[in-house]
């Protein structure tokens, strides 16, 4: 768990170093001036659930990649408020997706250009 009003500082969060990382908790307001948020190629990643009014205040892109055990994504309301792309890609145990409610007149990725959920099968 990662406490709120948590790494102002940071600028990228990528976690893809921690691949057995099962499950991740970001408190509300955390990261707030992070403008590019990877989770990529986490073997062992179950949940994310990511608090309200985070990663709001820099126009930023948000990748979840090769996490194959990942069933589970919350995003908290007014979090991503200013990111342009969120990517999604070969998450096939991913059973919920739920992106928070508007905070007064501010929503979750209020600005988002392209939203890509993507699959591959090889056979």
């Amino acid at each position: 768990m990662i406490g709120g009003d948590s790494c102002d500082a940071e600028t990228e969060l990528d976690l893809s170093r921690y691949p057995k990382l099962k499950t991740l908790r970001i408190g509300d307001s955390s990261f707030q001036n992070v403008n590019v948020t990877k989770l990529i190629g986490m073997s062992e990643l179950e949940s994310v659930v990511i608090g309200k009014e985070g990663f709001y205040r820099s126009f930023g892109t948000f990748y979840l990649k090769d996490c194959p055990k990942l069933k589970y994504l919350v995003i908290g309301s007014g979090s991503f408020l200013q990111y342009l792309l969120m990517e999604i890609e070969n998450v096939d145990a991913l059973e919920v997706i739920e992106i928070g409610e508007s905070v007064g007149v501010f929503s979750c990725f209020q600005y988002i250009v392209a939203l890509e959920l993507k699959s591959y099968h090889i056979s």
